[in-house]
């Protein structure tokens, strides 16, 4: 009995590792990402706070090919958007 709950438990485990690992197949280059933050960043003017300006960011990664997903960030607890 403990054996199979044991097997059961293990192999739920690996169903879902395999189940998260083609989620993260289909993200992109996360160095490519990262390096094209940088740069935007590093482009961008700041704002009054002494921050990268937000707006010049998203302009500058929407023209190198990353644009942001609808709905705003996710994970923050909140209701998801309304349409």
């Amino acid at each position: 009995m403990l054996k199979r709950v044991l097997f059961s438990v293990l192999m739920g485990g690996l169903m879902v590792s395999l189940a998260q690992a083609s989620v993260y197949e289909k993200r992109p280059d996360h160095d490519a990402f990262e390096a094209a933050l940088k740069a935007c960043m590093d482009e961008a003017g700041q704002d009054a706070q002494g921050r990268p300006d937000r707006d010049a960011v998203d302009a500058c990664m929407k023209k190198k090919g990353f644009e942001k997903p609808e709905g705003g960030p996710g994970g923050q607890g909140g209701p998801p958007p309304r349409d």
